[in-house]
């Protein structure tokens, strides 16, 4: 016998002996399946379901804390991203200007086309510079100098390619804290905060066809200038790897 068939069955002989016998004998088996339903399956209540939330954020608030003590600097950079993640999608929208991810390995075997006498001047320096490794081959080295600068080192590298597009690339490792200013005519540049492999980085494009880009890798300082475009000086910047 099917299981429904049977329920209304008695649900049926449970109104008929409740009914006034001087009423008909139809019985609205809808009707009294909708009352059955109220009385003896209750809405199902989400108390589970909030008492497991209640849990589960001071639980992982407990966490958050417990990584902020224990890896400080991680911390912070996760909870920045997150608050940037969640702002973003608060105002509507997601502007990025000129983000890009190079491979950051280590050059190795890409610096084999430079001359001997370039290789011993990167190898003089104490710390691992950085260079725009895929694009050596357009970009000759006419110039490397290092100068020490108290605890730091300063390295100059000139850059130029065959129809003399220059770059000028400054890189000084950063010992006991750093602090930049750039002061220009409103009128003359445009500024602009971009990030470069995941730094935040200033780009600033000047009329007279220059343009400016610094941020800060690691423990060194970068800066980049030449008269090439916005497009082109963010690939080289995107594309600098260390050289060992």
């Amino acid at each position: 016998m099917n299981p429904k068939t049977a329920m209304d069955d008695l649900i049926e002989q449970a109104a008929k002996a409740n009914i006034n016998e001087e009423l008909p004998k139809e019985i609205n088996l809808d009707g009294e399946w909708v009352k059955f339903k109220e009385k003896y399956l209750p809405r199902r209540n989400y108390y589970f379901v909030k008492k497991s939330i209640a849990i589960i954020i001071p639980v992982l608030f407990c966490v958050g804390i417990l990584l902020s003590l224990l890896f400080p600097v991680q911390a912070k950079a996760i909870s920045l991203k997150s608050l940037e993640f969640f702002k973003s999608f608060i105002i509507g929208k997601v502007q990025t200007v000129g983000i890009n991810y190079a491979n950051k390995d280590s050059a190795g075997k890409d610096i084999n086309s430079l001359s001997p006498d370039i290789i011993e001047k990167i190898q003089s320096v104490p710390f691992e510079i950085l260079l725009p490794v895929d694009y050596l081959n357009e970009y000759h080295i006419n110039s490397f100098t290092a100068e020490e600068l108290g605890d730091s080192t300063d390295v100059s590298i000139k850059l130029a390619t065959d129809d003399n597009r220059k770059v000028d690339i400054q890189q000084i490792n950063i010992t006991k804290g750093f602090s930049q200013g750039l002061s220009f005519d409103n009128e003359d540049a445009v500024l602009k905060r971009i990030r470069i492999n995941g730094q935040e980085a200033t780009l600033v494009a000047y009329k007279k066809q220059l343009v400016s880009l610094s941020w800060i890798d690691g423990e060194v300082f970068i800066s980049m200038d030449g008269n090439i475009s916005e497009d082109e000086i963010i690939q080289l910047g995107s594309n600098m790897r260390r050289v060992p």
